[in-house]
């Protein structure tokens, strides 16, 4: 019998440049390593089996909400001519799914990970990247690669135009990721900025420019100045996000609460419409007091993260 394998895999967050980025525009993009997946595989006769908060019970059950892992593993299974039998599959998790944080990038990497531990398949960074390719085809029609990049990565990275450098700050912070309470559309929100740029809306198209700035900006006093100023561009950048449409109102709430409660700034990260927002702070501590405040709000999903 064959012995249990473990992959797991980190999130990423957006901290400036949503949807510009789609523009050519570039956007910071952090690993998210206080969200993580974990993926545990063993043998048992029988049906491939799968435990998770997506589905219970039979992997290839039809209509279960997991097609992209359902088409990676057929991928795997018949590349490396293997039976689809005998394998009992668990996924656990502190990341929500469709919260614009990474989670199916995440979840695929660390699945096909776990699968090559398993079979004793010797692997690259390549061998990943196809299989994850695989499964993002399926939930996004036209994947950017910035998730399946920063989920692959432990670096800050500045993603422009199909390209990733990474970065290296010359100050550290903290940011608290708050999740919003309902699912990211990040689709919707892609296909309703399109359809204001295709008509050349003036307000969006400047709203766009004006979020390349801020990120080209941002990275450079990421780089080379202080925080004090990096938390007023980051801030900046969420007055665009509203205009182009992608803010909600229970974003803007937190976003509004942050403020009011310490945060340098606060912004909503990914494709918006929903999902997840971060405050950013410069202490620990404080990010600590913000939490424990928050949640006596009602909020039942926060992160804390350092980035240096």
């Amino acid at each position: 019998m064959k012995s249990p394998a473990f992959a797991s895999a980190h999130g990423k967050i957006i901290i400036i440049g949503e949807h510009s980025v789609v523009y050519q525009y570039g956007a910071i993009v952090a690993p998210f390593t206080q969200a993580l997946i974990n993926v545990r595989i063993e043998e048992k006769a029988g049906e491939i089996l799968i435990d998770s908060a997506y589905q219970n019970g039979l992997f290839f059950a039809k209509d279960a909400p997991i097609e992209g892992l359902q088409t990676l593993l057929s991928s795997f299974l018949l590349k490396y001519n293997l039976p689809s039998k005998d394998l009992n599959i668990t996924i656990t998790s502190n990341m929500l799914s469709r919260r614009g944080i990474g989670s199916s990038a995440a979840v695929a990497k660390a699945f096909v990970e776990a699968l090559f531990k398993f079979f004793e398949i010797a692997y690259t960074r390549n061998d990943l990247v196809e299989f994850i390719k695989i499964s993002e085809l399926v939930y996004h029609a036209k994947p950017s690669g910035i998730d399946m990049t920063a989920i692959l990565s432990d670096d800050l990275l500045w993603y422009q135009a199909g390209k990733f450098i990474p970065i290296k700050p010359k100050f550290s912070f903290y940011v608290v990721v708050v999740d919003s309470g309902t699912a990211s559309q990040t689709k919707l929100s892609v296909s309703q900025v399109k359809v204001r740029v295709d008509a050349h809306d003036p307000d969006v198209i400047a709203a766009l420019a004006a979020l390349g700035d801020l990120a080209a900006r941002a990275r450079w006093e990421l780089e080379n100045g202080n925080l004090a100023t990096f938390a007023k561009l980051i801030r900046a950048s969420q007055a665009h996000l509203t205009t182009i449409g992608v803010s909600t109102r229970e974003l803007e709430q937190l976003i509004d609460f942050s403020l009011e409660h310490g945060a340098l700034a606060a912004k909503l990260t990914g494709g918006g419409q929903g999902g997840c927002m971060f405050a950013l702070f410069e202490e620990y501590n404080k990010c600590e007091k913000f939490v424990k405040i928050i949640k006596e709000q009602g909020v039942s999903h926060t992160w804390i993260m350092k980035i240096d």
